[in-house]
């Protein structure tokens, strides 16, 4: 169960990573610095989760279960319980659409000028990461789990259509900077 999670986790990254080192990166340093900032990102970007049990929320059954296996270095079953939770948590700091506002442009400023293939390998890791979580549920039509999870900071209800075409655009960018990338 565990292995399948991460795997499902890590395996849109990883082909994404395999197209883009088999387009543009040349063999060697640069794609090593490439593949270790996705594979950071990839895994930084679900850490607002640790946020979320350890100081967010300390009080809530998983947090406290959570932490009980942390205290008794039962890391692996640590780990187990917080994927297999994932769902139940939202109000994320990194999983909603204000972070999403914000990191995008951050993303381009690296990826146009910092010329660091571990900086793009993490924005663009980070940012296909919180898209593909958006693109499940929206391909899955569950709208009012993908409003609750990413449209919580919005202080206004937000329609189908506009989420709908909020996950279209970002999809879009995301396109577009991988594009800038080739």
């Amino acid at each position: 169960m565990l292995k399948a999670k991460i795997i499902s986790r890590v395996t849109p990254v990883a082909v994404w990573l395999v197209i883009m080192s088999l387009i543009k990166w040349r063999w060697g340093l640069e794609l090593i610095g490439l593949w270790v900032g996705g594979v950071i990102g990839a895994v930084m970007i679900e850490s607002d989760h640790l946020v979320y049990l350890l100081w967010q929320q300390p009080d809530e059954p998983n947090s406290q279960s959570f932490k009980k296996l942390l205290v008794q270095k039962q890391y692996r079953q640590a780990l187990d319980l917080a994927m297999t939770t994932a769902s139940q948590r939202i109000r994320l700091p990194f999983h909603n659409v204000l972070f999403q506002a914000v990191f995008v442009p951050f993303s381009f400023l690296v990826i146009s000028s910092s010329g660091s293939a571990f900086g793009i390998g993490l924005v663009m890791a980070m940012s296909l990461s919180l898209l593909v979580n958006q693109v499940i549920l929206l391909a899955g039509n569950r709208l009012q789990e993908l409003g609750s999870i990413y449209f919580w900071p919005v202080q206004r209800e937000v329609g189908a259509d506009s989420k709908q075409w909020y996950v279209v655009i970002m999809v879009f960018l995301f396109l577009l900077f991988s594009y800038f990338l080739v």
